[in-house]
């Protein structure tokens, strides 16, 4: 477990809903530089600071990682102008090399983590599903019925399922920077920031090289989102490397050149896509995001009740 503390001023603690960002994962971390240990928590409040202009201040950081930022920093001035732009101040720059030689993958059972499980499944990559991202972090009870399909995916796949438990998702007050910037924080801004970066440790000690995290765009969308490969292949700490995976499809072409394929020989899969919080372990078939997956399961002649849409 890493437990760290945020200290700001009273200017900037109204972007905030905690000053203890906690990260609790299912691998021992003890040994790990702590210029690995700090990432997550500064990958939970960089953009927050970018974005209003605040300083950051860090005992102790990864050289790879901090050079990240400023690429990373350079990519959101163009997409972000009116955003203030901040410093990032680190009193000991580390370097770190690990000659890990296996991959992971970001894992929601979504249409996109599971098609880019699927395009890299002969790999074996390790799947990482962060609790506290969908399902809030102290909400055991509905966390248990999501491990239910976590499980039953890993289990008939034989893949190494890692769980990363967080409070940092949710770190960022997103009401107080809507009202501000306009722009729903997750998911235009700071999710692949925040995820990768829960993720160093963990793939530091687990043998991951690659960090693949699946698009959920492609380059014919007008806006940007959180994430890109702009943002996402300029991540790396020591010598771990992120990929942003499967960016050239669309979702429906995931659908009909790697989802088809993968269930005319396995069967049933369950794609978790609903919107609705408060039904984790299924899908309520009645929002935006459930009819358009379903029809994009039709289009391709799938059986919408053989992904969980029987409901």
């Amino acid at each position: 477990t890493i437990v760290s503390e945020l200290l700001c001023s009273q200017a900037v603690k109204k972007y905030f809903r905690s000053n203890r960002l906690v990260a609790e994962y299912d691998r021992s971390i003890v040994g790990l530089d702590p210029g690995i240990l700090q990432i997550p928590a500064v990958a939970g409040i960089i953009t927050v600071a970018w974005a209003v202009g605040a300083d950051v201040y860090v005992e102790e950081l990864d050289k790879a990682y901090l050079e990240s930022l400023s690429k990373i920093k350079t990519v959101l001035k163009r997409w972000r102008p009116n955003f203030s732009f901040s410093h990032i101040n680190v009193r000991n720059i580390v370097s770190n090399k690990f000659q890990n030689t296996g991959s992971g993958l970001l894992f929601t059972s979504g249409i996109d983590s599971i098609t880019s499980y699927i395009k890299h499944r002969h790999d074996k990559p390790a799947l990482i599903y962060v609790w506290g991202a969908d399902v809030s972090f102290d909400d055991k009870e509905k966390w248990r019925k999501v491990r239910r399909i976590l499980s039953d995916f890993t289990s008939k796949e034989s893949a190494k399922l890692h769980v990363i438990r967080s409070n940092i998702p949710k770190i960022d007050n997103r009401y107080v920077l809507y009202k501000e910037f306009g722009l729903d924080w997750w998911w235009q801004v700071s999710h692949s920031i925040v995820l990768t970066g829960l993720c160093a440790p963990l793939a530091s000690v687990a043998g991951i090289k690659t960090l693949l995290i699946a698009s959920d765009s492609t380059r014919d969308f007008k806006y940007h989102f959180g994430s890109e490969p702009e943002v996402d292949n300029n991540i790396s700490w020591g010598d771990i490397k992120v990929v942003h995976d499967n960016f050239e499809m669309s979702r429906q072409l995931k659908v009909k050149c790697l989802l088809k394929d993968y269930m005319r020989t396995h069967g049933y899969i369950f794609l978790k896509v609903c919107n609705n919080t408060q039904r984790p372990e299924s899908n309520c078939g009645k929002c935006e995001k459930c009819l358009r997956t379903i029809g994009e399961l039709a289009l391709e002649g799938i059986d919408p009740n053989k992904c969980g849409f029987s409901n």
